[in-house]
């Protein structure tokens, strides 16, 4: 897959085993490895084989170290392993590692190139193409950020196998997404395969085939997010809220599936969607990507912490609505006590 972006055009490649992952790395010259230290604990290996022929550091990826203070860290590796214009920079981690390491490289030497290696499905159908990288500031989600697209994805779904259940269900929160702005019958495919006893089977490669492909359709077309591309922020707008609330203990994916829910009961409000299609996909969110939401967290909560948020023009809150499957829409809302109502009228469902 071929993706085109202003600075340099890439390509998504999947490969079947660590064998051929290995290979696609190797033919890079002057590598640093940036791996999430997990990768390296789980594939021991895989990190030995690694240093045959590039540097290799291990990076806490958690979103505590999403801050430009980890920045800093990683600036200080680049520095300490003599990294320059001409080194590529290995990113082997989920989304957390790719945002950081991105970014790092972003500014280092006014650019390094990046070749990604995503390890969560989260990762592999969604943030391993695109650009974006960010880190939190202030406690507030991706303030501070840049456009760095890669110059290679390598995927290798095998390091799916080690995920938990639950960081499984978080990617194919984002794979639900791409789903729902697609067309009726893949989110009938999704819905058939949650039936199913496993979750990695031989469908998900298409599903997440699928999702870089839908990706790949708006970032062209939008690279710097000015107008299409924010369709692709359906169910963000919340989610992100909801991150913070949990102080991040609910998964990205999970708080997009939450958010996407929630948007969808303000477009059934306010008569742009359906209550046979709110209730359908309100009961696959139910049945799914179900999480525990504290008591705690109220509707003044939400919107307080969407202040911040990058999708505030105006004073005035936008947020992405389906009117129905693969037709959206923007809208702009204001910050008063009908939001507020409507969420808190959400919360008690």
């Amino acid at each position: 897959m071929l993706i085109s972006a202003s600075r340099t055009n890439y390509t998504v490649d999947f490969v079947e085993n660590i064998e051929q992952l290995l290979e696609a790395l190797a033919n890079n010259q002057n590598t640093l490895t940036i791996m999430d230290r997990n990768i390296e604990q789980l594939y021991p290996q895989l990190a030995e084989n690694l240093k045959t022929f590039s540097k290799v550091e291990c990076f806490d990826a958690t979103e505590q170290n999403k801050t430009l203070q980890g920045i800093e860290s990683l600036l200080r590796v680049f520095q300490e392993n003599k990294a320059n214009r001409a080194t590529t920079v290995i990113a082997m981690g989920g989304g957390i590692l790719q945002d950081v390491v991105s970014f790092a490289a972003h500014i280092y030497y006014r650019g390094l190139s990046v070749v990604l290696v995503p390890t969560t499905l989260l990762a592999m159908c969604d943030s391993s193409i695109g650009g974006k990288c960010g880190v939190n500031f202030q406690g507030y989600k991706n303030q501070v950020g840049a456009y760095h697209p890669p110059k290679q994805v390598v995927i290798w779904t095998g390091f799916l196998a080690s995920l938990s259940l639950l960081d499984l269900r978080s990617g194919y929160g984002e794979i639900f997404k791409y789903t729902l702005l697609s067309y009726a019958t893949l989110y009938a495919d999704l819905k058939l395969l949650f039936k199913q006893k496993s979750l990695i089977n031989e469908s998900l490669i298409g599903f997440i085939r699928h999702g870089l492909m839908t990706k790949k359709k708006y970032i062209e077309e939008d690279e710097f997010d000015t107008s299409v591309r924010a369709l692709l922020n359906f169910g963000h707008t919340f989610g992100h809220a909801l991150e913070l609330a949990s102080q991040y203990k609910i998964p990205h994916g999970i708080a997009v599936a939450q958010g996407i829910d929630l948007a969808n009961y303000i477009a059934w409000q306010k008569g742009l969607l359906k209550k046979e299609l709110f209730d359908d996909v309100h009961l696959f969110v139910k049945q799914n990507f179900s999480c525990e939401i504290d008591g705690k967290v109220t509707a003044n909560m939400l919107i307080a912490h969407t202040q911040q948020d990058k999708k505030i023009v105006a004073s005035k809150l936008k947020m992405v609505l389906m009117e129905d499957i693969g037709k959206f829409r923007m809208e702009a809302f204001v910050l008063d006590n009908e939001l507020e109502m409507l969420v808190q009228n959400y919360l008690r469902l």
